[in-house]
């Protein structure tokens, strides 16, 4: 499962159950809300339907209605209605960033990875902080084979609540689906790497070569060979093998280090949008 509050098995798409049903009940002269609510809250789901139903044919433009009957189609794995709810809300409210949230889950549930994007893109343009939403882009994004945007997204979670354990958690899995990540500074050299060799486990390799211009050679020298097992020292570059990966990518975060799963680095736009998230965090 897929969730907020589980991580670590971003490879499938497990059904994602974060989702936003908050709204606020108006009035029900006929007590269809009140009688649709109970049999929600008693899991009768079908029996809710129809009186969310029956709110829906008095008053078309009835969103509470429309995001419970919603709710329900989840339960009962009839997603496709259910997206039809969450796009009644939309249109009845295009600014509505819970309706879109959650049709975001349900696409992703749906395994429509695109539309799910879609959603979640507008969701974080509403508020940028919102670490669920991040969390949420960074498993579409690791299921669909852009490591580099998945661990960027889990990461930005991680800026708006530190103590995200899922998100945390499938940062390292992301990392761990990659066979290399290349380390860059913030002006784009390459500093060295951090590789799964079959017979070494995860290595770091720091690059020593002088013209490369790395600032925290001796710094990363001596915290990457405190977790390594042993020592390589090559022409232009030292290896530390047996290195723990998820200790090696917090000491390059330490140095405001960034890791691509590209050679060439990660783009230049995916980096400004982090770092203006950063300013936030």
């Amino acid at each position: 499962m897929v969730d907020s509050g589980s991580g670590g098995d971003i490879p499938g798409s497990d059904r994602c159950s974060t989702r936003r049903y908050d709204r606020d009940a108006s009035s029900d002269p006929e007590g269809h809300l009140e009688r649709a609510l109970s049999l929600e809250e008693d899991e009768d789901f079908e029996a809710a339907i129809a009186e969310y139903s029956s709110l829906i044919a008095t008053d078309p433009d009835y969103s509470f209605a429309y995001y419970h009957r919603g709710y329900c189609h989840v339960r009962t794995g009839d997603l496709q209605r259910a997206v039809n709810d969450f796009s009644e809300i939309i249109r009845i409210d295009p600014d509505d960033s819970t309706a879109r949230f959650d049709r975001a889950a349900t696409f992703y549930d749906m395994e429509e990875y695109i539309e799910a994007l879609d959603d979640l893109e507008k969701v974080l343009e509403a508020n940028p902080e919102d670490a669920i939403a991040h969390y949420l882009r960074g498993n579409v994004f690791a299921i669909t084979g852009d490591l580099d945007r998945a661990v960027r997204c889990f990461e930005a979670a991680l800026i708006f609540d530190p103590d995200y354990e899922a998100a945390r958690a499938n940062r390292i899995t992301a990392y761990r689906e990659c066979k290399t990540w290349w380390i860059f500074d913030r002006r784009g050299c390459y500093l060295g790497n951090i590789s799964n060799h079959d017979r070494h486990g995860h290595t770091a390799q720091i690059t020593k070569d002088p013209s490369m211009g790395n600032p925290d050679y001796d710094e990363m020298i001596s915290v990457y060979g405190n977790m390594g097992k042993e020592r390589i020292d090559n022409r232009n570059s030292v290896i530390f093998t047996e290195v723990d990966l998820e200790a090696a990518v917090d000491a390059a975060a330490r140095w405001d280090l960034l890791l691509s799963e590209y050679q060439e680095g990660p783009e230049p736009e995916l980096v400004d949008w982090f770092d203006s998230l950063k300013s936030r965090g």
